[in-house]
């Protein structure tokens, strides 16, 4: 059901998340505060427009990264953190092919 809802919108979950890749990629600042200003947006988007379609495990995974960028800095290093945050969108990815492949093979039931 969600993925065709997706599908009809246009939008494939992977690319919600694509887009927050190369959001968090093209951050140039190595100020962390600024840095963790634009990546908590970032983020905050991601949850947004995954919220309706995320099960517990993916929410889980965007609240631990809100968490270390916003409140647990790695020593308030940017490429650290920037690192741990790319690698946290592919393993979102991962998350939601898993997802949509579930939604894919489940019996269809037909309404009347």
């Amino acid at each position: 059901m969600i993925s065709i809802i997706l599908h009809a919108m246009g939008w494939e979950l992977t690319d919600i998340v694509n887009e927050f890749f190369e959001e968090i990629k093209s951050i140039n600042d190595y100020d962390y505060g600024d840095f963790k200003r634009k990546a908590n947006d970032c983020i905050l988007r991601l949850k947004n427009n995954l919220a309706p379609f995320a099960g517990d495990n993916i929410h889980h995974k965007l609240s631990e990264m809100q968490m270390y960028t916003q409140f647990l800095p790695s020593g308030e290093d940017v490429a650290v953190t920037k690192k741990r945050l790319l690698n946290d969108a592919k393993y979102l990815q991962e998350l939601l092919a898993a997802k949509k492949q579930d939604c894919e093979s489940a019996p269809r039931s037909v309404e009347l």
